[in-house]
């Protein structure tokens, strides 16, 4: 009897825990960038990056964008969206977006 209330827990723990995974997966900053294809409608080449401002990589995001775009106005220029910070250091560019939902 022991061993199946331990072998229940057990599979009870880890079933909340691919759960929180599922829900909150957890992001390796060092596999970033890394390539994500090229867009049908411009031609370039886009990347996954991570960014993360404060709590690392807790609260780290992924992006889709344009490779080699470093600044909003190149962004622009080609028809992308910037992604900016926001709070605390609103304004800062991260990368240059395809304005497409790419999930």
């Amino acid at each position: 009897m022991k061993k199946i209330i331990i072998a229940v827990i057990i599979i009870t723990a880890v079933i909340i825990l691919s759960a929180i995974y599922a829900i909150y997966p957890y992001i390796e900053p060092g596999l970033y960038p890394r390539p994500a294809g090229i867009d049908k409608r411009t031609g370039l080449p886009l990347e996954k990056i991570y960014f993360c401002m404060d709590i690392c990589p807790a609260y780290g995001t992924t992006f889709i964008v344009y490779k080699d775009i470093n600044t909003t106005e190149q962004c622009e220029a080609i028809g992308g969206r910037p992604i900016l910070t926001g709070v605390p250091s609103p304004g800062l560019f991260i990368g240059c977006g395809t304005g497409q939902n790419t999930k």
